[in-house]
């Protein structure tokens, strides 16, 4: 299973249908996939969410960044994902991807690192339920 982005913040955020997510992981059988894309939108988006709710402007604070990223990599860590490489070709599955489904450039790479190892994604969206990948 490949996780994407909008999972991991459902859970950390505890938004509508994390637990849900929740069950999902931990009746994983085979191990759960993210690639270096994923974690960098997580702790971008979650730096975002968090700024906008604590009314921070821009630039945020450094130990915001530092904090979220600690928050994606320990959800990561507790759940026992492995990062996946994101090969030179994956490129032109995402913007496949992307045009074909009109998908954002994280659900595009989610997609394509998913499709090219055969693996169902979680995702805490809907645009990837527009595809042709297996949702769990």
């Amino acid at each position: 299973m490949f996780i994407d982005a909008s999972a991991i913040i459902a859970i950390l955020l505890a938004e509508d249908g994390a637990e849900n997510l929740v069950t999902k992981i931990e009746a994983a059988k085979k191990p759960i996939h993210y690639s270096a894309l994923t974690v960098f939108e997580a702790v971008s988006r979650l730096v975002g969410i968090t700024a906008c709710a604590q009314g921070l402007a821009c630039p945020v604070p450094a130990i915001l960044w530092e904090q979220s990223q600690a928050d994606v990599d320990a959800l990561l860590e507790t759940i026992g994902a492995r990062e996946m490489t994101i090969s030179g070709s994956l490129h032109r599955m995402a913007l496949d991807a992307a045009r074909a489904f009109e998908l954002s450039t994280g659900e595009s790479f989610a997609y394509a690192c998913a499709k090219s190892y055969r693996l169902p994604i979680l995702t805490g969206g809907e645009a990837l339920a527009r595809t042709d990948i297996e949702i769990v």
